[in-house]
């Protein structure tokens, strides 16, 4: 989910005007409080109204996730998912 920074709006990565090159992507760091799953950005229209404001500049390297040993791995992620089955089946 792709959510203005400056606005209500939000839109998924297919549903964005402009495409994301139209856009600017907020640096990580400011999304404190929001699901991983939020991509905070400034829109198309708020990026043409504040232009002028300086912006942190876009991420240029990709998120490095190396410190994240669960990360991509779903049998490590879902795996205790095992210990609850466990669980029910002893009736506990």
């Amino acid at each position: 989910m792709l959510r203005c920074l400056n606005c209500p709006r939000a839109w998924c990565e297919t549903c964005l005007p402009g495409g994301l090159a139209a856009v600017h992507i907020v640096p990580r760091a400011e999304h404190r409080g929001l699901p991983a799953s939020v991509l905070l950005i400034q829109c198309r229209d708020c990026k043409r109204d504040v232009e002028e404001i300086h912006m942190e500049p876009e991420p240029s390297k990709p998120l490095d996730l190396s410190s994240y040993e669960a990360v991509g791995d779903v049998d490590k992620v879902f795996a205790f998912l095992s210990d609850v089955q466990y669980m029910a089946s002893k009736g506990a």
